[in-house]
């Protein structure tokens, strides 16, 4: 097994990245990400005094798989996330969905023990360990904040351990870059923050040739999402339904009509965040379905 340590970070994905490690497929990598707590700096009046932004959410990478080409898939195997003991979450003006509510700039500071977030000495969170940031190097730069059709920041709390992630290649290798931990964080990160902290996330890659993937597809134990990333919800609804229902008429040879009936019938539109200048959804689709071949469709 590789590893590769959290002094390997980009602020930016982007295919001109220098690879900061190589591996072949199917080989196992442990990657550390960022400490918020590397220093004792007051995270959240930095956040609040830059003017023009300061880079968030530094990840790790970027990562080269021997092998992957432009207009491959990398399937992305998430086999373990461990924390460290202790995340963090911030307020301050103009920051989340209450933003302009906001009157005190304040970092919390929240123990993870026992398989629980201590939110404060009565409330009690289930931890959900999770990955915000998980993407590959776009044709175009993108910050590690936003997200795309190459991945990026989409803040999807399924993406973690036993999840398995497709991901478009745009260059040789891949270029995959992820970072941006959280302890747990509910489905639209209404404050722009869930539990940030870090760790070291355990992956195994493989590529799937010459199979064109429009968006990211999430795989977990019972179901399949479509996760779309565009500037309104409704817009990335829209996309995300479009994109499905082509899949399922090229599947499974359904009219158009036909299609759009079905996914309103097994299609689960969900929130990943509203956050961000580009907003993240997925669109759920259970593997309890019987006779529909999306994966197949899309890796085969």
């Amino acid at each position: 097994m590789k590893k590769l340590g959290n002094q390997h970070t980009v602020s930016m994905m982007a295919c001109d990245n220098e690879m900061a490690i190589w591996i072949d497929p199917g080989e196992m990598l442990e990657i550390e990400t960022q400490n918020w707590f590397a220093s004792q700096r007051n995270y959240a009046q930095e956040l609040a005094d830059a003017v023009h932004g300061i880079d968030i959410n530094p990840s790790t990478g970027p990562v080269g798989v021997r092998g992957a080409e432009k207009g491959d898939i990398l399937q992305v195997d998430i086999l373990d996330i461990q924390l460290m003991d202790q995340g963090i979450m911030f307020t301050f003006p103009g920051s989340g969905i209450l933003g302009s509510e906001m009157t005190e700039i304040k970092n919390t500071v929240i123990e993870m023990r026992d398989g629980y977030a201590h939110f404060n000495a009565h409330i009690r969170i289930p931890l959900k360990p999770m990955i915000g940031v998980i993407g590959t190097s776009p044709v175009e730069s993108v910050p590690c904040f936003l997200p795309g059709q190459h991945g990026g920041n989409m803040d999807n709390q399924h993406v973690g351990a036993g999840s398995s992630i497709y991901l478009p290649v745009y260059t040789s290798g891949g270029g995959l870059s992820l970072g941006d931990l959280h302890g747990v964080m509910g489905d639209g990160e209404i404050s722009e923050w869930g539990l940030e902290t870090s760790g070291k996330v355990l992956i195994k890659t493989h590529i799937i040739k010459q199979k064109d993937l429009t968006w990211p597809v999430l795989e977990t134990k019972k179901d399949i999402y479509f996760v779309v990333s565009m500037e309104t919800i409704d817009s990335a609804i829209q996309e995300a339904v479009r994109y499905l229902v082509q899949i399922l008429q090229q599947a499974d040879g359904l009219s158009k009509e036909e299609a759009v009936s079905l996914v309103s019938l097994i299609g689960h539109v969900e929130i990943c965040q509203v956050v961000n200048p580009i907003k993240t959804i997925r669109l759920r689709v259970s593997k309890e379905v019987i006779g529909i071949t999306l994966l197949e469709a899309i890796l085969a």
